[in-house]
């Protein structure tokens, strides 16, 4: 990469001034974020990891009055600009995000953009931090994050999101929350493509939708649609759970009232879930969706919403299983929304450039036991003089 993460960090604008600067803010950035690739999930952790491997990161950082505390640790994070913060590594990540891919390679790819609440960092005082991601898919790579208030929020903290990184060519993609006309233009303006998914919330929208899509799939059915290629079916088998999902589309929009509405409209569509896990009764949902796409094939369609779904298991799930992201409780100010960034960062590294091949938990556990495994995922091992 162009930028090492050292120079990324001394851009970081400072929010202390005078003689509230006992440490650089790059160090304890650097330590943090070392700490939490480390294993290590709290403020006194953060400390005593430190404190542990002084030796190693003294060639980086200005210990001459001793190591940061955890208070230390605690009261630049819940201050520091979560905003700029995100901004920041934004653009890092737009980086490896053309190491790893290519910019040819960086068209029509899907990048899944949705909401995750850090459960135990609300109080009394505050609500918990709702944090809205953009991921691309393919890369399982965070592009940039937006924190929010509440969910709710998340209709006015898309289209800030969608200014962090270049989407041109690309197909977003958003649950029903985001499915709103303002983000649809945002979407079109900077040429890129949308699926967006519509549920009880649009009521009108969802009620014309699910009437069209049936009248279609019942008056054309399965055999003719599929030769127009405006049906396909996926099976997946996995530790005894069996998932069938069929995919129906229809471009035809001239019947909807409100299609001029919604910029680059071009065709609307349904996926079918049909569950079976053992002995259990079978299980079955609809997904009905909008999309600006130019003539797709429903096999298409099954792959973009597949990628979608993968926000899910390979971001937010992993945040709480390998970084027990919702057990954490920093809560003053902006403490959980930057935790959120670093774990983020921790995780693609550790994805990207760690040698290990073993689960995220157990490279993050072996990262602890020597911290020039860490300085290797971060690119930074080789300034050790």
């Amino acid at each position: 990469m162009d930028q090492t993460f050292l120079e990324l960090l001394r851009e970081i604008q400072d929010f202390r001034k005078g003689n509230a600067i006992q440490y650089r803010l790059q160090d304890i950035l650097l330590t943090g974020t070392l700490a939490i690739i480390c294993n290590m999930d709290t403020y006194t952790e953060m400390e005593m990891f430190v404190k542990h491997e002084r030796a190693y990161l003294e060639p980086f950082c200005d210990f001459s009055r001793g190591v940061p505390s955890h208070d230390t640790f605690g009261k630049v994070f819940s201050r520091l600009d979560a905003d700029a913060l995100s901004e920041k590594f934004s653009g890092w990540m737009s980086q490896l995000r053309l190491e790893l891919a290519g910019v040819a390679e960086l068209q029509e790819k899907t990048i899944a953009i949705d909401g995750k609440t850090i459960r135990r960092s609300g109080s009394k005082d505050q609500k918990a931090s709702h944090v809205i991601t953009a991921f691309a898919s393919e890369l399982e790579l965070v592009l940039g994050q937006v924190k929010t208030d509440e969910k709710s929020n998340e209709i006015t903290a898309i289209p800030e999101l969608l200014k962090l990184f270049q989407i041109k060519g690309n197909i977003i993609t958003i649950d029903a929350m985001g499915t709103q006309k303002e983000i649809a233009q945002t979407i079109i303006e900077r040429e890129a493509d949308y699926v967006l998914a519509v549920k009880g919330n649009q009521k009108h929208m969802y009620e014309d939708l699910v009437f069209h899509l049936d009248s279609e799939i019942k008056d054309k059915g399965k055999a003719a649609m599929k030769e127009l290629g405006h049906y396909a079916i996926s099976r997946t088998k996995d530790h005894g759970r069996i998932e069938i999902r069929e995919c129906y589309l229809s471009p035809h929009i001239d019947w909807y009232d409100w299609k001029d509405d919604w910029a680059g409209l071009k065709g609307s569509g349904v996926i079918i879930s049909r569950r079976q896990e053992g002995d259990k009764p079978e299980t079955q949902e609809r997904h009905y969706f909008i999309y600006s796409l130019n003539a797709p094939s429903a096999a298409d369609l099954l792959r973009i919403k597949r990628e979608h779904w993968a926000i899910e298991n390979k971001l937010h799930w992993m945040l709480d299983m390998a970084f027990a992201e919702d057990d954490c409780r920093a809560r003053a100010k902006n403490a959980a929304a930057v935790f959120n960034i670093l774990r983020k960062l921790a995780l693609q590294m550790l994805k990207t450039q760690s040698p290990y091949k073993c689960g995220m938990k157990s490279k993050r556990k072996l990262c602890g036991l020597g911290v020039l495994s860490a300085m290797r995922v971060l690119g930074i091992s080789d300034q050790i003089s």
